[in-house]
């Protein structure tokens, strides 16, 4: 939302643009649920699809939401994996993206989650001396993929807060399956992350 500095501060042309007056959509609560694991998975293996955008565009009333999996499983991708199996990660360069992005595929926070996970797929996890030989320390890598976790969650905040028109609440979230609990995490309580995300509002 623009505040009176913002407004001001517009050029003519833009500021004859401004619709200050209207009012954002209201979201018809549906009710849903509740959904056990089963039902979640057998659910998703009928509708077939492994995009979270797709499956939340062509879901029907009263249908699981990408919150109720990622609330279920931890995130979108686990239960894919757990209705569909885990694809592959092809191997193109080992260098220290590769090595990020196998901690984000994997949902690998610690060390020895991580030599668990390898030893089960040693031709897809590098050793341990490679990422340390990459990144140094396993809390520079750590913290690198967490950033990167808190701004996809945050990106998609913003976007939901664009189109209400307003801050969104927990229940607008829950609504469009947005889960910020690593946002919140992050920035400590939600009202820090909305006085973040206003602060980097006022910059677009």
């Amino acid at each position: 939302m623009k505040g009176p500095d913002d407004i001001l501060a517009l050029p003519r042309h833009a500021r004859k643009r401004l619709r200050l007056d209207k009012k954002p959509k209201r979201y018809a609560k549906e009710r849903r649920g509740p959904f056990d694991h089963e039902t979640l998975l057998r659910h998703l293996q009928e509708v077939r699809t492994k995009s979270w955008r797709k499956y939340q565009g062509a879901r029907n009333h009263g249908d699981p939401t990408v919150y109720d999996y990622r609330k279920e499983f931890g995130s979108w991708r686990l239960a894919c994996e757990a209705a569909f199996g885990k694809d592959p990660i092809e191997v193109s360069k080992l260098d220290h993206n590769y090595i990020f992005k196998t901690i984000l595929d994997f949902n690998l926070w610690t060390l020895a989650e991580y030599e668990c996970k390898r030893s089960k797929f040693p031709g897809v996890l590098p050793s341990k001396h490679r990422v340390l030989a990459e990144w140094g320390r396993w809390s520079t890598l750590k913290e690198c993929a967490k950033r990167y976790s808190v701004k996809l969650v945050v990106d998609e905040y913003i976007k939901l807060w664009r189109r209400l028109g307003q801050k969104p609440k927990l229940a607008d979230c829950r609504d469009v399956g947005l889960v910020i609990d690593k946002a919140i995490e992050f920035y400590k309580t939600k009202k820090e992350l909305d006085e973040m995300v206003a602060l980097m509002r006022r910059h677009e």
